[in-house]
């Protein structure tokens, strides 16, 4: 069944990814009681992720029951500039994690 609210199913799927990357960002900072600086920003970078998740949520959620081809289009910016850019730097910093923790072994 099609919903008629564009609005609310193109918002699920940012709206979604923002909870999980939320909670994810929770988990990883409760993992160590001593958070090194790449947990850190990692922490960060995944915040940013997770509220231009938000902000595409909402922008795609306001165009209503009918496509609005301006919110559309800011809703594309948003996702196809913002987050490709965004999950660089998360894994970017997960690889600073992962040297950060061999180098503290040896």
């Amino acid at each position: 069944m099609v919903s008629p609210q564009a609005g609310i199913s193109s918002a699920a799927a940012p709206a979604f990814a923002a909870v999980t990357l939320c909670l994810a960002n929770c988990l990883f900072m409760q993992y160590r009681k001593n958070s090194r600086s790449a947990d850190i920003a990692n922490a960060v970078t995944t915040a940013f992720v997770g509220l231009t998740q938000d902000a595409a949520a909402v922008v795609v959620f306001m165009q209503g029951p009918v496509v609005n081809p301006e919110r559309q289009k800011l809703y594309h910016q948003v996702t196809f500039l913002m987050l490709p850019a965004g999950y660089t730097g998360v894994a970017i910093f997960l690889l600073f994690i992962l040297v950060s923790g061999l180098s503290e072994e040896l």
